[in-house]
């Protein structure tokens, strides 16, 4: 049962053998028919699948045991243990934000954050030894059999998954609090510190997003 990330959609796919013989029937909740345009040892095909919602499975993959990691097919294994990366670097707050160009438009991003060493290196390691079923999504607009290379398709998902927690933390703690009052007019000082150029544009980019 392979599995990978499809960053058009900013989803996980799963085709093949069905999760529940893996015990990973959890993961199936929330799981829509799609279809993929994947790279095979046959060739380029359009593949029928699950697509899987990406924070909701991300989660689920996170908590599995280490010890389950054997026992899963290679595909499986490889995005449990980017699961578990990307929201351990969001726990520790190892994340940046960033202006995207996504169709024509500009769009406010929350990124990874691999400036230590140590993040660096577990993303290369991780994209090394990644099997060729967890990143064979073919390239759009490309007319050979290219396919994501294994840590371009890794950053893709890590940025991905970080950035759907932040916003999903952020309108959890937005719901659970009343809005607050502006008691009086806000000081030069304050002003000057939320309205930088660089902050102005961010505000700006998030306001379109």
């Amino acid at each position: 049962m392979p599995l990978l990330f499809l960053p058009e959609s900013a989803a996980l796919f799963v085709w093949g053998e069905d999760l529940t013989a893996l015990g990973l029937a959890a993961l199936l909740h929330e799981a829509v028919p799609a279809r993929a345009a994947l790279v095979l040892p046959e060739g380029l095909r359009d593949v029928e699948g699950a697509s899987l919602p990406l924070l909701a499975s991300a989660a689920q993959l996170a908590v599995l045991p280490a010890s389950a990691l054997e026992t899963l097919p290679s595909s499986v294994a490889t995005w449990t243990l980017a699961s578990k990366l990307a929201l351990e670097l969001a726990a520790r707050e190892r994340v940046v934000p960033t202006l995207q160009r996504q169709q024509g438009r500009t769009a406010a991003r929350w990124a990874v954050a691999l400036s230590a060493e140590s993040d660096a290196t577990k993303v290369r390691e991780l994209a090394l030894f990644m099997p060729p079923a967890a990143h064979a999504v073919a390239l759009h607009g490309a007319s050979d059999l290219s396919v994501w290379a294994p840590e371009a398709l890794l950053r893709a998902f890590l940025d991905a998954v970080v950035d759907a927690l932040v916003r999903a933390t952020a309108v959890a703690r937005a719901s659970s609090r009343a809005p607050p009052r502006c008691s009086k007019k806000p000081s030069r000082r304050a002003t000057r510190r939320w309205c930088s150029p660089s902050t102005a544009r961010w505000a700006s980019a998030c306001a379109h997003t």
